[in-house]
């Protein structure tokens, strides 16, 4: 749409009229005592962006979400199950005309453990401790932990099966600092949750 103002300027603003949107959106986690309250916030997360994207005059048939879960819960592993199980596929509601349904929802959650104390002590779940707060730094310390999983997983990224990927738009580098810092993070969150899952209380904050 464009409009021209009083002083003769040309303003142009793109509406969206696609039939179909992506959106990507941050949904936390923080306060859900039970993993059965997860699709209710979804869902209302879901009512709350149409509704945004109707009042700035787009309308899509259909909106799909791609959920970035952040914040903490002490049901976090009971909420990473819950979306590893991928029953979140079925959730669909539709909003004013507009069809929402979820596409990805990936795990951004903290951990409700306290690092530094479990990273003081000598076992296992310590040295996973210690890595994690290491990730969390921009040091010589991240970058070998990083380079030394770049050249485990490299192989794997450059096969040729996964050759058509970069091609897609939104594709990113794998291989990239930022994606391996991701993925050892989330990977090493769900691992300490799992050493930890016995021990009771103690170490949690």
């Amino acid at each position: 749409m464009s409009l021209i103002t009083r002083d003769g300027a040309l303003d142009l603003e793109q509406i969206p009229i696609a039939p179909l949107r992506w959106e990507h959106v941050r949904v936390p986690v923080d306060g859900i005592e039970y993993v059965e309250d997860l699709p209710d916030r979804l869902l209302g997360e879901a009512e709350r962006r149409v509704r945004q994207l109707h009042e700035a005059g787009a309308s899509p048939r259909a909106l799909g979400l791609r959920v970035q879960l952040t914040g903490t819960s002490t049901r976090y592993e009971e909420i990473r199950q819950w979306v590893a199980a991928g029953d979140w596929n079925a959730m669909v509601r539709v909003v004013d005309g507009t069809a929402v349904f979820f596409n990805k929802i990936v795990d951004s959650m903290g951990l409700p453990l306290d690092l530094p104390k479990i990273a003081a002590g000598d076992d296992p779940a310590a040295l996973m401790a210690q890595r994690l707060l290491i990730l969390q730094h921009d040091d010589d310390r991240s970058t070998a932990l990083l380079e030394k999983a770049r050249s485990k997983l490299d192989g794997v990224a450059r096969d040729d099966i996964w050759s058509p990927v970069p091609e897609h738009r939104n594709a990113t580098d794998p291989l990239s600092d930022d994606a391996l810092r991701d993925i050892l993070f989330r990977s090493g969150k769900a691992a300490l949750n799992a050493m930890l899952s016995g021990r009771g209380p103690d170490h949690r904050s």
